[in-house]
């Protein structure tokens, strides 16, 4: 962000700490693939920002206003607005409102499916971790990943990153989701695996 006006780092630096690791959101990730609406994509953060204390007092008016930049947004290139749309849910978790984090996640998906938009698949995978721990994707959203994912990648492929993504969201303190079980089972007879095995190895992932 600094870099697109024109500031250069100076020199590496240590590690200072650890956090949970967070995707490369707005306006990081939308400045990485297109850096030719650098402006847009800064004033949509800085309209974004300034929503912050709306988001905590009055939630709805907050999503409406920045249903507003998403449309601004959308004019510069619709590519931009599902990361506009996570950033939003961010924002919507910071303030500890998660089912409007939750909103803003879906409206991120929805508008993916509606245009048909090319998905960075690792991006989205790390998104999907990042809110699940947060608290931030509904059951609804959850269950509908893992049919995506096997559709998208195969049995074996969507079992092992639906896997992680439910032993990460466990360990970060959520009791799991009622269908969790459920949909961890159909992928794990559609990759043809051994259900008690792979209950036991979920079990001790998370102890």
């Amino acid at each position: 962000e600094m870099m697109v006006h024109g500031f250069e780092l100076d020199e590496e630096r240590p590690e200072v700490g650890v956090v949970r690791r967070q995707a490369l959101g707005f306006p990081g990730w939308a400045l990485v693939h297109y850096p030719e609406h650098a402006k847009e994509i800064l004033d949509g953060r800085r309209d974004l920002d300034k929503l912050r204390k709306k988001a905590a007092s009055k939630p709805a008016v907050a999503r409406t206003k920045i249903g507003a930049i998403a449309d601004d947004l959308e004019d510069a290139d619709p590519s931009l607005v599902p990361s506009f749309w996570e950033q939003a849910g961010r924002i919507y978790i910071e303030v500890g409102n998660v089912k409007f984090a939750a909103q803003c996640f879906d409206k991120a998906r929805k508008f993916e499916k509606d245009l048909g938009l090319d998905i960075d698949q690792d991006q989205r995978r790390q998104v999907y971790i990042e809110f699940a721990q947060s608290g931030g994707l509904s059951v609804k959203a959850l269950s509908a990943y893992s049919k995506e994912l096997k559709k998208e990648l195969g049995p074996k492929p969507a079992y092992d990153q639906f896997f992680e993504l439910c032993v990460k969201r466990t360990l970060a303190g959520l009791p799991p989701y009622v269908a969790m079980p459920k949909d961890l089972r159909a992928l794990v007879k559609a990759a043809k695996l051994d259900p008690a095995a792979e209950e036991d190895r979920f079990v001790d992932a998370v102890m």
